[in-house]
């Protein structure tokens, strides 16, 4: 079966962000999201058709470097097709949201 080396290159966009409700840490809490980075998932490989073996995962952080949850993230695939398990999802505790992508049946350069 034919594979296909896949370097993930997701469009991806904030929403309203919506800050987590109040803790009783001494912490500061995190600011507004500022930033949004690729955290795991990328450059993986898989066969036409097949789901990924890892999820793809953005981290959003603020100014400080500390994540951000309750963010809206929207993801999409760009080229070579296929779907996204979520393609909108919130940032859990950590500034962390992650989707899962199955590769289109179209052999190409996906991004």
């Amino acid at each position: 079966m034919r594979t296909r080396r896949s370097r993930l290159l997701l469009a991806l966009s904030l929403a309203t962000a919506t800050l987590a409700g109040c803790n009783n840490s001494t912490e500061p809490k995190p600011g507004k999201p500022t930033h949004i980075a690729i955290s795991a998932g990328e450059a993986q490989s898989g066969s036409v058709g097949a789901q990924l073996s890892a999820p793809i995962a953005v981290k959003i952080t603020d100014d400080n470097g500390r994540g951000v949850p309750g963010v809206s993230v929207d993801f999409s695939v760009t080229s070579g097709g296929g779907q996204l398990s979520a393609a909108s999802t919130t940032t859990n505790a950590n500034g962390i949201a992650t989707t899962r992508w199955t590769l289109g049946t179209v052999l190409s350069a996906a991004q």
